[in-house]
């Protein structure tokens, strides 16, 4: 987008937490900050833009067009018409957000087909590995997603990968199977064909049809996330590749724009976002999440980016990854997209069981997998180490009796006389 910049700046972007610039030299030498309220950071020189830049991980996507989608279907004797109907992005609620979404509607419940997209995915050499990333969905079919990798001596490798039937699709990627494989360096392109297989119906007395669904097929070098950028352009040629990059010093707000400063003037940024995000239920494992507007916000757990998801006005599950839940409390961050504004906060408590520790306590006994509080994991260390110093047998069931007490929770303690 268009803004106002200073002179010799001619490429402002905003991502991850971070402003980077593309100046002239003389802008380089002059300096530049970058402020949030009274919160100042300066930019540095140095940054290599072909190791850092936010361009260098833009996904690779293959041009579709609603009007040439499919290039040919199998088997070749019957009409596309009698197999399916097809479109892009046609079905606006089975959408994935703002992303290109495959759709095809099987007329033909009893005849196995393939449809194989017209456009393909060019990838550059490349001499680091890259990633092809894809969403896949379903209704009522079994189906595979066909890859067809071919390297610059023409050879081919074919991967496939099964449609689930508990991800439906929709506009919220969660509700998509993420598919990836990884492309090894090369020094020669690379093109990914891509096709849909629909092997059978699974409700074959429903009245309704069957779909496949190819959500946002696209390439990325591999172990980068695409983070969302805010890019502001000042209509300048680029006239050096010199790139500065700077912190932002404090959290963006509605009552605090992201401003950069240059002597003794400033120049708006990146305006607050009003957006709100709101936690709608608490299931511990699960929350229930809302955002005031649709968009893709990033997670942080204890200050560090856990993953991205979507959100929007409706109630949207959001599920730890497991690493985190540990049963202790965690702090949970959302920020915008761009990891400059935050926009939720607060200590949510990550259960390591599922299964409630009141009711474990009540219905169940032991043995237990291990301390089902994360406070009681040095009671348990304490009464193993214990155990294993050798103790008289008066000494052994004491100890038993306290790991009773620890096990058995306030309510179901035994007294003993």
């Amino acid at each position: 987008m268009n803004a106002s910049l200073p002179r010799g700046v001619s490429r402002a972007i905003v991502c991850d937490g971070s402003v980077f610039l593309n100046v002239e030299p003389d802008v380089a030498e002059r300096g530049l900050a970058l402020a949030v309220g009274e919160n100042v950071a300066r930019f540095e020189a140095g940054w290599d833009p072909e190791v850092e830049a936010p361009g260098s991980a833009e996904p690779i996507y293959p041009t579709l067009a609603a009007n040439a989608l499919i290039d040919r279907v199998e088997p070749r004797e019957k009409p596309v018409a009698e197999l399916a109907e097809y479109g892009l992005n046609a079905i606006e609620e089975w959408r994935a957000a703002d992303r290109d979404t495959v759709q095809v509607l099987i007329k033909d419940r009893d005849t196995k087909s393939v449809f194989h997209l017209a456009d393909v995915i060019e990838v550059r050499p490349h001499d680091e590995p890259f990633t092809f990333r894809a969403g896949i969905a379903a209704h009522r079919a079994r189906g595979r997603l066909v890859l067809t990798v071919v390297d610059g001596s023409g050879r081919e490798e074919v991967e496939e990968y099964w449609f689930e039937a508990a991800k439906i699709g929709g506009a919220n990627l969660f509700n998509y199977k993420i598919v990836t494989h990884t492309l090894a360096p090369s020094d020669k392109p690379v093109t990914i064909r891509l096709a849909l297989a629909f092997d059978e119906c699974t409700e074959k007395q429903s009245e309704h049809p069957p779909f496949l669904f190819l959500a946002d097929p696209c390439v990325i070098p591999a172990g980068k996330d695409v983070p969302e950028a805010a890019v502001y352009e000042s209509g300048e040629a680029a006239g050096s590749d010199i790139w500065l990059k700077a912190l932002v010093p404090a959290a963006v707000s509605p009552h605090l724009d992201l401003r950069l400063l240059d002597g003794g003037s400033f120049y708006a940024l990146k305006p607050g976002n009003r957006a709100t995000v709101s936690l709608v239920e608490d299931h511990g494992h699960t929350l229930i999440m809302a955002a005031s507007e649709d968009a893709v916000y990033r997670f942080e757990i204890d200050g560090e980016p856990a993953f991205d998801q979507r959100l929007g006005p409706k109630a949207t599950p959001v599920r730890f990854p497991a690493e985190f839940q540990t049963g202790q409390f965690r702090r949970m961050t959302v920020l915008d997209g761009t990891g400059a504004q935050v926009l939720f906060s607060d200590f949510i408590m990550m259960p390591r069981l599922l299964t409630p520790v009141d009711v474990l306590q009540a219905e169940s006994s032991s043995p237990f997998p291990g301390p089902l509080m994360s406070q009681a994991g040095h009671r348990y260390a304490s009464l193993q180490a214990q155990m294993q110093a050798g103790r008289t047998p008066e000494e052994y069931q004491q100890i038993a009796y306290c790991l009773a007490v620890v096990e058995g929770g306030y309510d179901n303690v035994k007294l003993k006389t």
